[in-house]
């Protein structure tokens, strides 16, 4: 999810069938507990598994918006993860316009660049020096531990790995609600790097506002850390922003939003 003015975006990858849209918004406020989601752009942008038309969007994961106000989306192509794993699509990066809603680029990945069994999960992107159209989108590959990298200027991208995007023997037991026990060894899972935080800190997605604080989930803890990034990475510069194991199990999710007033948004569990 990622919020703009006054609309909330939210993805829902096609892990079970069922999914008429992969990417929608709500208006914020909303006057309704539970309101329904429009696909976003539109009804006409979304192809189905059973049907599929890749050059529309499949199954997004994860969303980015840039101070630029443009929508990035992360299209893996991927449905079904549950059943019949099945890559229907090739993954592709797409772009919105915000303001319009116009759809600005959809740029497939080369399938060099794709490895097999490869899980896209996050997408973030860099704007170097508020030149808009020299921004850089940032993808990371948790099941085959590598990171995408796309130039928007040059309409390229390249694949970076590292022996450290791969996943830590040492922090790969996980509980849920202390009920379901389990290994996950996803390798890199998001972008931005912070050393050591005691046991238990595995993050699943991290955000910085514009004061450089960085916030990030720890889903064994159920809570939403943060380390302000002008002080030492030290224990008592880390600090827990929200903790709540009824409202906030496995927290997978985060964004910190473009507003003057900024605020971090996390999903909440029913």
């Amino acid at each position: 999810m990622d919020a703009w003015k006054n609309r909330l975006f939210i993805s829902i990858p096609r892990w079970t069938v069922g999914n008429p849209a992969s990417l929608t918004s709500i208006d914020l406020p909303s006057r309704d507990m539970s309101p329904l989601l429009r696909p976003y752009p539109n009804w006409e942008s979304h192809t189905t598994p059973t049907n599929p038309d890749c050059r529309k969007i499949m199954s997004v994961f994860r969303i980015h918006i840039d101070p630029c106000g443009r929508l990035w989306a992360l299209d893996a192509g991927l449905v079904n993860t549950t059943t019949n794993f099945n890559h229907v699509c090739p993954p592709k990066i797409l772009i919105f316009d915000l303001e319009t809603d116009q759809h600005i680029l959809t740029y497939r990945i080369p399938d060099v660049q794709v490895k097999e069994d490869n899980l896209l999960t996050s997408i973030f992107v860099d704007v170097h020096n508020g030149k808009c159209d020299d921004a850089h989108a940032y993808v990371a590959d948790a099941w085959r531990n590598g990171l995408l990298v796309f130039s928007l200027r040059k309409r390229q991208s390249w694949r970076v790995t590292h022996h450290f995007m791969m996943p830590d023997p040492h922090a790969c037991e996980h509980n849920f609600n202390n009920e379901i026990y389990f290994q996950w060894t996803d390798g890199i899972f998001t972008v931005a790097l912070v050393g050591y935080r005691g046991p238990n800190s595995q993050s699943s997605i991290s955000a910085i506002d514009r004061d450089g604080v960085l916030f990030y989930t720890l889903i064994d803890q159920d809570a939403v850390g943060c380390w302000d990034t002008n002080k030492p990475l030290l224990p008592n510069n880390i600090h827990h922003v929200d903790q709540s194991h009824m409202f906030m199990p496995f927290p997978i999710d985060l964004k910190v939003d473009k507003e003057t007033d900024q605020g971090v948004w996390t999903p909440k569990q029913p």
